[in-house]
């Protein structure tokens, strides 16, 4: 025999809500770690699953010098690991020779120079590192840390390039240009040095933006009207003086110049057409022309023609 019991009116409802959540949380999985948001000017998230070693961050952070020549790779590592006094682990697969100086530098750097040289990584177990094959261009290193990194005024895709050099090896820069903003995957110095970088060029690009900005108002207009050169050949010598803002017009049949451009500009212009518009030299040459007749020139020196109708006296005087 059934037993029936009868229910509330709120309980089917109820249960029925139970078995919804229930589904929906088995349906939907667990939203993925979220890196940076696009939104967070400069947020930063770190890769490690683990907590790290203070020993082992410590001595990755700490500077010193080592002097590579055709060293095998193991043998290198060993000596690494004496000098820093920290553990490496290194397996029989790992070979090669490696040359390099390295003065004042961290050894992070030096390791992520080395093997990555190598295709090759490590990352950290206690308070040890233990070097292996890298896995991929896609394996993040535990170390690495993100970053979102916004701009005002540049765009990320001209900072782009640039952002690249400053990273390390196996750090990562990427532009997205709807957010204007980078996303950098890095240590932390690297993000730094890579967030002064993108400030520095920034604050550039606003600096120029504001004086484009306020500087459109203050265009004035300059008529120039030479007088010993043509205006055709005036151009090609503004053209090259005019700021970006600045236009040029030809009057050819005039022979007029229209310069629009700010004042400073415009009167560095006049300075410059001024001395270009000079006179061309010249040699200035004189003829005198001089008309003589006959009288006039048997006036002149001495008539040789009556030399022989001279005659002398018994005492010889003409």
């Amino acid at each position: 025999m059934s037993v029936h019991r009868p229910q509330s009116p709120i309980a089917a409802p109820l249960r029925r809500l139970v078995v919804f959540v229930a589904a929906l949380s088995v349906a939907i999985p667990p939203p993925p770690a979220r890196l940076a948001s696009a939104t967070e000017p400069s947020s930063v998230q770190s890769f490690a699953t683990t907590q790290i070693d203070p020993r082992v961050q410590a001595a990755l952070e700490r500077k010193g010098e080592l002097v590579l020549r055709n060293t095998p790779l193991r043998d290198a590592l060993l000596s690494i690991s004496e000098t820093w006094d920290i553990n490496i682990v290194v397996n029989e697969t790992v070979e090669g020779e490696v040359n390099g100086v390295f003065r004042d530098t961290p050894l992070r750097e030096i390791l992520d120079a080395v093997l990555d040289a190598n295709g090759l990584t490590y990352h950290p177990v206690g308070p040890s590192l233990v070097v292996k094959q890298r896995g991929g261009r896609d394996e993040i290193n535990p170390f690495f840390q993100s970053a979102t990194i916004s701009m005002g005024v540049a765009k990320p895709e001209e900072v782009l390039e640039g952002a690249k050099l400053l990273a390390s090896p196996q750090g990562h820069v990427q532009a997205i240009p709807s957010a204007n903003s980078l996303v950098v995957f890095d240590h932390p110095d690297r993000i730094n040095v890579i967030r002064r970088y993108v400030a520095q060029l920034d604050s550039a690009a606003r600096h120029v933006a504001s004086e484009s900005a306020s500087g459109l108002a203050n265009l004035e207009t300059m008529i120039f009207a030479p007088q010993y050169i043509d205006a055709k050949s005036l151009e090609n010598v503004v053209r090259s003086l005019i700021s970006q803002d600045g236009k040029i017009g030809l009057m050819e049949l005039e022979n007029r110049l229209v310069v629009f451009d700010y004042s400073s500009n415009l009167t560095r212009i006049a300075e410059t057409v001024r001395r270009v518009d000079v006179p061309r030299p010249q040699v200035r040459i004189t003829a005198l022309i001089y008309d003589l007749s006959i009288e006039d020139i048997e006036r002149l020196g001495i008539n040789w023609s009556s030399a022989g109708k001279w005659s002398r006296d018994a005492a010889g005087a003409a």
